[in-house]
């Protein structure tokens, strides 16, 4: 080879080794998926470029995966996050109205409820329950997500304590007291704040890919309200606030409203009446819309219940006090922060559960209790303040009646909303479930 050729080969060469490396092309399926029109629930698939996956989905709580995803053969394959970390427990006042006894009528039975965010139970629990002699007797799941009951033995004292651990891992229990209440109604209940990297709903699925593009999923965990499978479909551009800003009305019911407003604020009503109604901020993530409810600007205002609009399910033990706020007739307002006051002297602070009651364990003398003040927690409200009479502080209970219930804390903390096909926003109407659509006016 002569000296020229052998230049021209040694700069292809040379060319050809610092030449930079073409990247690879994004796969196709990348991308953002939400359910077809015809299945919609809360839910979307978002496919990174990168190969990596959010999945999310909402029923009587909010889940989420993430993980890794690969195309195969006609399928995409999703493969959650390993995840490392210790279970974390914490327990819930029955009063949350989060959870129930299995079966309220078996007195020989107690019921551990294991949950995530809301009332979504989750499974892959062991449940160690103990008596105050010491005696352990182990739950068994139910077919129901979460859910665990045992049996109390012929030789059992009164229920004290319960151990929880990842089922199968070996780990050391984490113990939790039983208060009064669980004891009363054999049931204890427990959130797993990090249920979503502990204890996902899948650790793998595979999902076919359609002629159209669209995904087909099979249903991850029985709890999904589907009866198979969920389907997707690619949405063909972002959804963007600007896009969505507007006022719409419900299609079947033209008094429900939604207002997004483009400065973020937004507002919904079902009916006519404030019963079913939120004003909050919106969002847009992953081709979904959530509205997330704050305080109404309006405080409601309190008086003292009358003996006939009392409803006492459950008396007050000689060592707590008990404010009941509610709606006589119609229910409890939970969210109300209220103080308990003796001679001046401030007592101690609670906040009202689901169920109305607010429960201070104070075992000081009940004719000391004098007043109550009561405002929305979280609020800037100013407080009001109610004299305790003599008869209400003879039985270390008093209930409040409040004007409005809308006003004491969101019935509805949150909306997702998903785009249809038409442009028109869908939900799942949080009264009965119903699949609802609304589409944009001029107002």
């Amino acid at each position: 080879m002569n000296k020229r050729a052998w230049r021209v080969c040694a700069a292809l060469l040379l060319g050809c080794l610092c030449a930079p490396a073409q990247a690879a092309a994004p796969d196709k399926a990348a991308g953002t998926y939400v359910p077809a029109d015809e299945d919609w629930l809360p839910s979307s698939l978002v496919l990174l470029p990168s190969g990596q996956f959010e999945w999310f989905i909402k029923g009587s709580g909010a889940r989420t995966v993430r993980g890794d995803w690969t195309r195969g053969r006609g399928q995409i394959v999703l493969r959650a996050a390993a995840g490392g970390e210790a279970p974390a427990y914490r327990q819930l006042p029955y009063a949350s109205g989060r959870f129930m006894a299995a079966d309220r009528y078996d007195e020989a039975m107690m019921t551990v409820a294991v949950l995530a965010a809301g009332r979504m139970g989750v499974a892959g629990t062991e449940a160690l329950l103990e008596d105050d002699q010491g005696r352990q007797v182990e739950a068994e799941a139910t077919r129901t997500p979460g859910y665990l009951i045992a049996w109390q033995p012929k030789a059992w004292g009164a229920w004290r304590k319960v151990g929880l651990r990842l089922a199968g891992s070996g780990q050391a229990w984490q113990w939790f007291e039983v208060d009064a209440v669980g004891r009363t109604e054999r049931a204890a209940g427990f959130e797993l704040s990090n249920a979503d990297a502990v204890q996902p709903l899948f650790r793998q699925a595979e999902l076919e890919i359609q002629a159209d593009g669209g995904l087909t999923m099979p249903k991850p965990a029985p709890e999904i309200p589907v009866r198979s499978a969920l389907r997707y479909r690619k949405l063909d551009r972002p959804l963007t606030a600007a896009q969505l800003a507007g006022h719409y009305r419900m299609e079947s019911r033209t008094e429900s409203e939604l207002a997004l407003q483009a400065d973020g604020q937004a507002s919904w009503s079902l009916l006519a009446s404030r019963a079913y109604y939120l004003e909050g901020r919106w969002r847009v993530s992953n081709g979904l819309v959530t509205v997330e409810a704050q305080l109404p600007a309006q405080a409601p205002k309190y008086r003292l219940m009358s003996d006939a609009e009392m409803n006492v399910r459950q008396p007050a033990t000689a060592r707590q006090l008990i404010a009941i706020v509610g709606q006589p007739r119609v229910g409890g307002a939970a969210g109300i922060e209220v103080r308990f006051e003796a001679a001046g002297k401030t007592l101690g602070q609670a906040v009202s559960q689901a169920s109305g009651d607010a429960i201070l364990d104070w075992d000081g003398k009940a004719d000391d209790w004098t007043r109550v003040a009561l405002r929305r927690q979280g609020s800037a409200d100013a407080w009001t303040w109610l004299e305790v009479p003599a008869a209400r502080r003879a039985d270390r209970l008093l209930a409040i009646a409040v004007d409005d219930l809308g006003l004491s804390r969101p019935a509805i903390p949150s909306l997702i909303f998903g785009l249809g096909e038409d442009g028109g926003l869908l939900l799942r109407e949080p009264l009965n479930h119903d699949l609802e659509k609304y589409f944009k006016t001029k107002k």
